[in-house]
């Protein structure tokens, strides 16, 4: 993570900066991937395991691909997306 924090051109030990670049990101991984629940799996397990998972499932399907993914981001996806509304 500290890579992606430099990245983002980001002080992690900074709170604002940190929630800043985290929004950041995530709208990153919105950009590229198109859909909420894959932008997530993407913050969560990386961007590169989405898109492993989303060429081994043959798919952009969240329930497609969720099964390649660990099993923290299966919980991960659908618990935020709960705790958003």
């Amino acid at each position: 993570m500290p890579d992606t924090a430099k990245g983002l051109g980001v002080d992690p030990s900074d709170p604002t900066q940190n929630v800043l670049g985290g929004a950041k990101y995530i709208r990153s991984m919105m950009q590229q991937f198109g859909s909420l629940e894959l932008a997530l799996a993407g913050y969560n397990a990386g961007p590169g395991n989405v898109q492993k998972a989303m060429q081994k499932a043959g798919s952009k399907d969240w329930n497609a691909i969720k099964q390649y993914l660990p099993q923290e981001t299966q919980n991960y996806v659908p618990k935020v997306i709960k705790n958003m509304g």
